[in-house]
């Protein structure tokens, strides 16, 4: 809004084609994908490992080898492209501004895998005619055989404007019918375990493909729009992934919860029916909100805000000794300028900008140089309760950190962070114990995040 966006004619309308289609903003929206895809699975953890029969001491048979990244030298001799969400139109790509592209050139996934590899050895087969529409036996008949002849199969799963816009609600937040029967025509014909890439901006169930030992990996691309190529740059390994969720995954049942009109984002009785309920409605019971968010969603999230794995691992340690005790002396003069709930910039770093510093090393324990995004959380005393948040991000660092090498990241939560609003609406500095966590702790299990918390007093 700030920009003009929505004030016709648009700002961005007025930028040159030539300075967007120059090579240097190319290459950076490029980059910006790369960086953005989050890695959510990838092959078998160690305790799948050991259910498998395979002793820590023992190779691991291929079949349990990380799926990702893929070689570009020839080793998978042979890849299948499948599914409708890997070549779309530019109708279901282009929010805004106009919808054609630099030379026309909308890079599809097909093309994504193509730049990596020399010679044509990448067949693309649709499998649904949109990623709306039923399965119709011939065409998985088609999208398993293209499977069962590949090495490698990447099937592209997800949705697109068709639905889910302005104007148009999306109805659950599932994988359509029609590319779970895909899924598993696909899954049970290849030789190997699939590569799934999940395009999509509402958060989908991804249960059951994280069940699925058939599904060897999954990234979580979002839309990526013109860029897919960025995509290919982490399948393939020329960028390491890096990319946190933004989104907390729910599961299916979620949207049968709490109505759509049901704005609350903390949790408790909704006013509004629930949404499965069937006409004619009148023995409708009212829905439960769960909370919305990581700070508020009180059920176990399919995956949480702030996953995401990597191809190497790091371990976070304290550089220097985190604070056992803060000050909240300078934030209720601060929260007596606030003007309608907000604080002004000014006015925090006036009164001292933050009530603490944290100063971690982020050390690449893995053998290959990367990016690791640094998640800062804060957990205040009472989470989860009276309307206190059960955790909030509080700031986020990315650094690139050469394998074997330390970097040192300074993350500090601002005084605010440590004012509530309570349910009468009123914002007040809230005293007592509070937890930092830095990382997140289910990709940290997986070996692949660094961990780190700490536990002070704020007085």
């Amino acid at each position: 809004m700030r920009l003009g966006h929505f004030d016709p004619p648009s700002p961005l309308a007025s930028i040159a084609p030539a300075a967007i289609c120059a090579d240097a903003t190319v290459a950076g929206a490029r980059d910006a994908v790369t960086q953005s895809v989050a890695l959510v699975k990838n092959a078998m953890d160690a305790d799948d490992a050991v259910a498998a029969g395979v002793s820590s001491g023992s190779p691991m048979p291929s079949r349990l080898l990380p799926r990702l990244p893929l070689r570009a030298d020839g080793t998978a001799r042979s890849v299948a492209v499948i599914g409708p969400a890997a070549v779309q139109p530019a109708s279901l790509l282009s929010y805004y501004g106009p919808t054609g592209n630099c030379g026309g050139k909308m890079y599809t996934m097909v093309d994504a895998v193509r730049a990596h590899r020399a010679g044509d050895a990448t067949r693309y087969v649709a499998g649904l005619n949109t990623t709306l529409g039923d399965a119709v036996p011939a065409q998985l008949a088609a999208a398993a055989a293209a499977a069962a002849a590949a090495d490698v199969t990447v099937l592209c799963l997800g949705t697109d404007l068709s639905a889910a816009r302005e104007e148009r609600d999306a109805q659950n937040i599932t994988i359509p019918a029609g590319q779970v029967a895909l899924l598993a025509a696909v899954a049970a014909a290849a030789p190997a375990p699939i590569i799934v890439v999940v395009f999509t901006a509402t958060p989908l169930d991804l249960s059951a493909l994280l069940a699925d030992p058939k599904v060897g990996a999954i990234v979580h691309a979002g839309q990526p729009s013109v860029q897919t190529l960025g995509i290919g740059d982490v399948l393939f390994g020329a960028k390491v992934p890096a990319g946190r969720l933004v989104q907390t995954v729910y599961p299916a049942a979620y949207a049968d919860e709490v109505s759509i009109f049901d704005f609350n984002m903390r949790p408790g009785p909704s006013l509004f029916p629930r949404p499965d309920c069937a006409a004619p409605y009148t023995d409708c019971k009212m829905g439960t909100n769960p909370g919305r968010t990581h700070r508020f969603y009180t059920g176990d999230a399919v995956l949480p805000f702030g996953f995401g794995l990597s191809y190497t691992s790091f371990a976070y340690s304290f550089a220097a000794a985190p604070p056992t005790a803060v000050s909240l002396a300078p934030l209720a003069p601060l929260l007596a300028k606030a003007r309608h709930g907000f604080v002004r910039a000014a006015d925090e770093l006036a009164a001292g900008g933050h009530a603490a510093a944290f100063i971690v090393n982020v050390t690449n324990t893995g053998t290959l140089d990367a990016d690791d995004a640094v998640l800062g959380f804060l957990t205040p005393p009472g989470a989860g309760q009276g309307g206190v948040p059960l955790q909030s991000l509080f700031g986020f660092e990315r650094v690139h950190v050469k394998a074997g090498a330390t970097v040192t990241v300074y993350l500090y939560p601002a005084l605010t962070e440590f004012a509530q609003v309570g349910l009468d609406g009123t914002r007040a500095a809230l005293p007592g114990r509070y937890t930092v966590r830095f990382g997140e702790a289910r990709s940290a299990k997986q070996g692949q995040q660094g961990f780190l918390e700490h536990s002070f007093e704020a007085v």
